[in-house]
């Protein structure tokens, strides 16, 4: 039997895709999933070091996409303005 990402009754988990600027190396990676991976509501969180990307599954009822980029930041690494990203067609959901 496998875990399936679960979200609240009212909403379906939404994954995005964030460039993340700063990494270097695996322990980078594995410091923004770590991060990613705490935030409460976030569902599955998975960082690209060669793409320099970070794919990022949470619940909408449980946090924000802005809360999300700050787990990101706190971690020590830039992520571009998730509105900004949005706006551009940047980020994927």
């Amino acid at each position: 039997m496998s875990a399936t990402p679960t979200a609240t009754a009212d909403h379906r988990p939404i994954e995005i895709v964030l460039p993340i600027a700063g990494m270097t190396c695996a322990s980078c990676v594995n410091r923004i999933e770590r991060f990613l991976g705490k935030t409460d509501g976030v569902v599955d969180a998975n960082v690209n070091l060669a793409t320099e990307r970070a794919t990022v599954t949470y619940d909408p009822a449980l946090v924000s996409a802005d809360d999300v980029l700050g787990a990101g930041e706190r971690a020590g690494y830039g992520a571009v303005q998730f509105l900004q990203l949005l706006a551009q067609g940047l980020v994927f959901r």
